[in-house]
């Protein structure tokens, strides 16, 4: 499968969310996602990793918790991510 592009990110955020979540991911994606170090893209151009992102995002906007912490490991080619609020 191929990276998404910026504008398939957007696509997808968008349709799945509403323009009003979607707006509140969008600065969170381009500034905050991590990099992945192979490809220098960010992980949120993988659909799967957009999908994770967009749903932690969710469950920090439902609790009001601005703040996410990343835990990226490579463990033999697959990217794990684990999340939780500071």
């Amino acid at each position: 499968m191929t990276p998404f592009a910026t504008a398939q990110q957007e696509m997808a955020i968008q349709t799945s969310l509403g323009e009003e979540k979607a707006a509140r991911l969008r600065p969170y994606i381009e500034h905050t996602v991590p990099v992945d170090v192979q490809s220098g893209l960010r992980i949120s151009t993988n659909p799967l990793m957009l999908s994770m992102v967009r749903a932690f995002k969710l469950r920090l906007i439902a609790t009001d918790c601005d703040r996410l912490r990343w835990i990226v490991m490579d463990c033999d080619g697959f990217r794990l991510i684990a999340t939780d609020c500071d």
